[in-house]
């Protein structure tokens, strides 16, 4: 075991070198930024490595490698991981150690790359400001506010340095037009602009039918530069009290896109303050302004994948907090890069929901750094670690768990305050271990799909309505994916067991009542009920009445009722439920109920029919701020948030 760790480990760090190898090749390569590389270029180097002796063999990787898409001229892009791979599948055609052949390969493209003293200063400031929205991104806490004022310091900075103009910027993105949908089913928002330029820029709306290119570029997805605004005819000015004598100067617009190169937004940028009578923009500018759209466009997506784990999480302990009573508090903390050398990473203290299930979040959260708590040192162990960490504090009890990236390691980690308890009860954790696989698993795909490694996956129509509804309900999404797949593996005498439970009235008139006899009686009213909900769920128009026999309740209980079960979505727009009868036959059974009752089928049905009530609850109030993010407004310093969990009664 130690010598396969051992083996694992050394892998490992061959592979991070490889990565660091192959990275800082690729930002010599791309020197003004651009976040991209044509792959002819790098075809026309490579192919001269051992003075073209390698070429037959470099150009067999080429049929195991899937290309992006062709760009508007006619050019194959690479990003930095789409290079990365493409130098990978190379070096394993040619002969020799891989580990040598790459470190040969990287040695001759870097030499290869002559770069002036200006281009190699120029590179280096500009990845530095790349770097610093990435950043910004990282430890902002879930607010896009510094991602936007690092965006727009990049540019104004290497349009001072490089270009020795003043510019101005803004970004609008993409909304749907729910109020005019006659002027265009879409429409474009300007959320952020450069400071001079907010009075007339900010929150302003851009609608199809008015003038402008950025329409265009959305269509496109590829940037428009218009040299001469004056002479151009359609380009839409926001500050009307400029004189058009004043309208001279260049203006770019480019396409912001997600990892699945969709368009959600515009980066624009202008020389309408700029003084000078000639101010157009340089080939290498354009292409470092792409380098700041595709960086801002990571960092925006990593912002709001944060802000939807916060939902998911919410959103969980509601479901959690309705059936465990021994928790004290929750806290939430994700992990962030530290600015100090001493430390890593430092823990932001991102929510805290009490013991009534109520979840205070900040807008400033505060940031934990390992040296100065020490107390709290067994959150760091458990990041570091990415395992569940036991500790006890001040005589309370913490169960900490790690909320994973893909790979593994730890972005954050859950504080489950038990208080003064030793442990949670059986049942009780059990359905913590049940919350957090949930939570784990809706991460992961929210992660996945950020990075592009998954296709978004709608299963619900409400999904359909948006990203914030969508992490709104992922969790119950999940779970109820989980348990339609439980169910989906009962074998149908696990149903006609349930089927037994029924009255035997001349048995019950000639035994007098005891407890066994009373507990019998409870586990045949909680099978049946529990039993008749499900059943109303399929069939709304049928009444109490018509539910008061049980041999009548039979013939509704068989495979089509369990393949109905399977692919029943709480969500769809044309679903007409009882909610109301539902609700009557399963409120007075409680989770401690079901838990001793003991069997499988009745559990997952149980659970089932309350996350689809919850999911109802959910559509319903689709409009209303239930289902908008759960995050402070710039006015305020934190906000409540409790989310519906499919309340269960009885803890």
């Amino acid at each position: 075991m130690a010598i396969l760790k051992q083996g694992s480990a050394r892998q490992n760090a061959s592979q991070i070198q490889r990565e660091l190898l192959l990275k800082a090749l690729f930002q010599k390569w791309d020197s003004d930024g651009s976040g991209f590389l044509d792959l002819k270029e790098i075809d026309e180097l490579l192919y001269t490595y051992k003075e073209g002796m390698e070429k037959e063999s470099m150009k067999k990787a080429k049929l195991h490698v899937q290309f992006p898409k062709l760009h508007p001229g006619h050019e194959v892009r690479l990003s930095s991981k789409q290079f990365q791979k493409y130098i990978e599948l190379v070096v394993s055609e040619l002969r020799g150690n891989e580990e040598e052949v790459l470190e040969s390969v990287v040695e001759f493209l870097m030499n290869s790359l002559e770069r002036s003293h200006v281009e190699s200063l120029r590179n280096c400031a500009r990845q530095k400001w790349l770097h610093q929205i990435q950043r910004a991104a990282e430890t902002s806490g879930v607010s896009l506010e510094p991602v936007y004022t690092e965006t727009f310091k990049a540019l104004t900075q290497d349009a001072e340095t490089h270009g020795n103009k003043k510019i101005s910027a803004h970004i609008s993105l993409l909304e749907e037009n729910l109020l005019l949908p006659d002027r265009g089913n879409v429409l474009l928002r300007n959320v952020a602009c450069t400071l001079d330029d907010a009075p007339f820029v900010l929150r302003k709306v851009l609608y199809r039918d008015m003038k402008g290119i950025s329409f265009t570029v959305v269509d496109e997805g590829k940037p428009i530069h218009v040299p001469q605004v004056q002479h151009h005819g359609n380009v839409y000015f926001w500050n009307h009290s400029r004189k058009k004598s004043d309208h001279s100067g260049s203006f770019l617009a480019l396409p912001l896109q997600d990892a699945y190169m969709r368009i959600f937004g515009v980066l624009a940028v202008d020389t309408l303050r700029d003084p000078q009578k000639i101010n157009i923009f340089l080939p290498h500018e354009i292409r470092f302004y792409q380098g700041v759209a595709n960086v801002f466009s990571a960092a925006y997506h990593y912002v709001h994948s944060r802000e939807h784990i916060l939902h998911i999480v919410i959103t969980g302990i509601g479901w959690l907090y309705n059936i465990t009573p021994s928790i004290t508090a929750i806290s939430t903390y994700f992990a962030e890069p530290n600015s100090e050398k001493d430390s890593d990473y430092v823990l932001r203290n991102m929510m805290v929901t009490g013991a009534q299930g109520l979840t205070e979040i900040h807008k400033n959260p505060s940031v934990i750094f390992r040296k100065t708590c020490i107390f709290r040192d067994f959150l760091f162990k458990c990041t570091d670690s990415s395992e569940v960490v036991l500790a006890s504090v001040c005589g309370e009890n913490h169960i900490v768990v790690p909320l994973r990236e893909r790979t593994g390691e730890a972005l954050g980690v859950l504080d489950v305050n038990i208080g003064k308890r030793k442990m949670l009860l059986y049942r009780e954790f059990k359905d913590l271990q049940k919350m957090l696989k949930v939570i784990q698993l809706a991460c992961s795909e929210i992660l996945g799909e950020l990075s592009g490694e998954i296709k978004k996956n709608y299963i619900l129509e409400i999904e359909n309505e948006g990203e914030v509804q969508r992490a709104g309900v992922l969790f119950f999404r999940v779970m109820l994916g989980e348990l339609q797949e439980c169910l989906g593996l009962l074998t149908s005498s696990d149903f006609v067991s349930l089927l037994l439970y029924d009255y035997d009235p001349v048995a019950e008139d000639e035994a007098p009542p005891d407890s066994q006899s009373q507990d019998l009686k409870a586990n045949i009213k909680l099978v049946q009920d529990i039993l008749k909900a499900i059943i109303v769920f399929f069939h709304p128009k049928l009444q109490s009445s018509d539910l008061e026999s049980w041999d009548r309740c039979k013939l509704y209980v068989n495979q089509q009722l369990v393949e109905y079960i399977c692919d029943f979505d709480p969500t769809a727009m044309e679903l007409k439920v009882n909610l109301e009868l539902i609700v009557e036959y399963i409120e007075d059974h409680s989770r401690i109920e079901v838990w001793k009752f003991g069997n499988a089928a009745i559990e997952y049905l149980y659970h089932w029919a309350h996350i689809c009530l919850a999911l109802i609850k959910l559509n319903k109030k689709i409009s209303s701020a239930i289902i908008s993010p759960p995050l402070p407004t710039k006015t305020d310093s934190y906000v409540y948030a409790k989310m519906p969990g499919g309340s269960l009664p009885g803890k």
